[in-house]
């Protein structure tokens, strides 16, 4: 069609024909495709539908006569001028599709009642609803749409793509549509539908489910027939408690109970072999409740529509697997995580048995959701999951493999689920990472260390961890030992002490350190810290050596915790010679200790 010249001057305005020449053409062309009805009442109305008539025509003349034919090009050239002449004068031309008429602005511009014939028709019938042509439409642009509906109309019982697609495809500049799924006739399916197609013996032994499918009736696109009689309106009055139980069905509290049974009663329809619904014709269904118990935050609900797709998988496995994975992808997840509430210590029993029926590694989802999410009260909900679905993992190493990979933040929170589902093997991890570059990593090692039994190699790795280049580990290491350490770790502390008084040491650490030093080994320590005020040597004693004052605030520390009058009178001892600040802290020590034997005598 392309290849078609068109000849002739530039389009004129359809108003200057006078009415003569226009019988005189209209008495030309044949009667199989001179059939619509010339309507209009405005000027629009009318110049339209001479554009449409001329389309209709020449998207029919190819029925009747060959493409080079001379009345061919007669049909364009009429169709060309008839059409831009409309555009130019009137703008925009936007029609709304009915059954066998065309309305531009309400009024009818195109009206054709035989099926064969009717342009209104075959795009009604396709699905589409509107069509809208900018008056800046190029030539080729509508050349191409008298093609497809051409095609249509000579290719009427072929299985060829419809209206819509084709006019989708043409990928219009300045022509639009709007369309909406279309309606086929059972005479344009040859190749029959799904029940035919069954043998016989199927078709006895096919179990009815009680649903049946809609066909519609032969004049479901006439025009609604007249009714003469008039009925008489009676009053009936409807029963208080029916009333209620109505409104009760519209509340949003049902609205996830009846949309599980829609979707059982479909899966129905979908299983029974008779009928030709599809497992693609319910899926966006599917979606939207799925999508809509998500937004509301429905976990049972959703779980339940979850079981229901579950025992459906005879429909077809491979589709309804993947059905069933959409309940659990990372956006469902982290609405499912987000609707359970803050407060919650446990995981929803819903949520596990969502979580169970959905194939695939749950343990991986989780790590992933891990690294995502933000929120302080959905991290734990997901630390929780880990734990659960770790004891149940057969090979839990490369949960630990892609902890060592993560951010310290997602590590410390694997780390904390892991020790919880497993902690003999999470000790031998978090050892590892004692020398972690990272404070929050190695308080979280902290956290596991102090939680396991075996004290032998939580005390080794605590020795080891008083290196750290964070204070605050160092602290609580030696808080640790005030509880829990044995003897052993006195020279550990002694040495601590002494190197890091010249080089940084808090007093937060000096006061723990003095204590963990009294507790460990009493008699050693009195000496060790006696000397640490008052050290041998007369030159040592008056003069200020470095590091003297965080010594003596570890020895005035630990000497409180430890009996004797001899403790008394050195602290006295060193309250007369220090500055300010420690004097403070041996006379609070001094009224400790007294206060404390005073009880002690009682």
């Amino acid at each position: 069609m392309d290849e078609i010249p068109v000849e002739g001057s530039p389009p004129g305005s359809v108003e200057s024909a006078p009415e003569a020449e226009q019988s005189e053409v209209e008495d030309e062309i044949p009667e199989e495709i001179r059939q619509e009805v010339a309507v209009g009442g405005t000027a629009s109305g009318v110049a339209t539908n001479n554009a449409l008539r001329s389309l209709s025509r020449a998207a029919r003349s190819f029925l009747l006569y060959e493409p080079r034919n001379q009345a061919i090009r007669d049909f364009l050239q009429d169709y060309r001028e008839n059409m831009l002449a409309a555009l130019k004068t009137y703008g925009t031309m936007k029609l709304d599709i009915r059954p066998f008429e065309m309305t531009r602005e309400g009024e009818v511009v195109y009206l054709e009642r035989e099926r064969e014939r009717s342009l209104a028709f075959r795009l009604f019938r396709d699905g589409v609803r509107s069509i809208k042509i900018e008056p800046e439409v190029k030539w080729e642009e509508l050349l191409r749409l008298l093609e497809i509906l051409s095609i249509r109309y000579t290719g009427i019982r072929q299985s060829e793509d419809d209206i819509v697609t084709l006019l989708w495809k043409a990928g219009f500049k300045s022509i639009g549509i709007v369309a909406i799924e279309g309606f086929a006739p059972d005479e344009e399916l040859p190749q029959g539908g799904f029940a035919s197609d069954l043998p016989k013996s199927k078709r006895k032994k096919v179990r009815r489910t009680g649903t049946v499918q809609v066909e519609a009736p032969a004049d479901w696109d006439l025009p609604l027939p007249r009714f003469d009689e008039v009925g008489t309106v009676i009053w009936t009055e409807v029963a208080p408690d029916r009333i209620d139980a109505l409104i009760a069905e519209s509340t949003s509290t049902n609205i996830p109970e009846i949309s599980i049974r829609l979707m059982k009663r479909l899966f129905l329809v979908v299983a029974d072999p008779t009928d030709p619904m599809s497992l693609e014709h319910v899926a966006p269904v599917l979606n939207e409740i799925r999508d809509f118990l998500l937004s509301e935050g429905q976990l049972q609900y959703l779980t339940s529509l979850a079981s229901l797709v579950e025992q459906n998988h005879f429909i077809d496995e491979e589709k309804m697997s993947l059905e069933l994975e959409r309940f659990a992808d990372n956006r469902a997840l982290r609405r499912i995580v987000k609707s359970v509430g803050k407060g919650s210590e446990t995981i929803p029993p819903d949520l596990l048995s969502l979580l169970k029926m959905i194939p695939g590694d749950p343990l991986g989802q989780m790590m992933d959701m891990l690294v995502e999410e933000r929120g302080s009260a959905s991290r734990r909900l997901i630390r929780m999951l880990i734990e659960h679905f770790a004891k149940e993992t057969w090979d839990p190493r490369f949960v630990f493999d892609r902890m060592h990979s993560e951010s310290p933040s997602v590590l410390c929170d694997i780390l904390r689920a892991m020790s919880r589902a497993l902690p003999e093997q999470t000790l031998v991890e978090a050892v590892t990472l004692a020398g972690h570059q990272s404070s929050e990593v190695q308080l979280e090692v902290l956290w596991v260390l102090g939680r396991a039994d075996d004290e032998e190699l939580v005390e080794k790795t605590l020795i080891t961890m008083m290196e750290s280049n964070f204070s605050e580990v160092r602290s609580r290491v030696l808080e640790h030992f005030e509880l829990y350490g044995s003897a052993a770790v006195f020279d550990t502390v002694k040495t601590f002490v002494e190197s890091r008084s010249t080089r940084g040491i808090t007093e937060r650490e000096c006061e723990v350190s003095g204590r963990v030093l009294a507790a460990v080994n009493p008699d050693e320590a009195k000496s060790t810290l006696m000397a640490w005020i008052r050290p041998p040597g007369l030159f040592k004693r008056f003069v200020e050596m470095p590091g003297t004052h965080a010594l003596h605030r570890t020895a005035v520390t630990g000497l409180g915790l430890l009996p004797g009058d001899d403790v008394d009178e050195l602290l006295r001892w060193l309250s007369e010679r220090c500055g300010e600040e420690m004097y403070k802290l041996c006379m609070m020590t001094l009224v400790r200790r007294r206060k404390e034997w005073v009880n002690r005598d009682r």
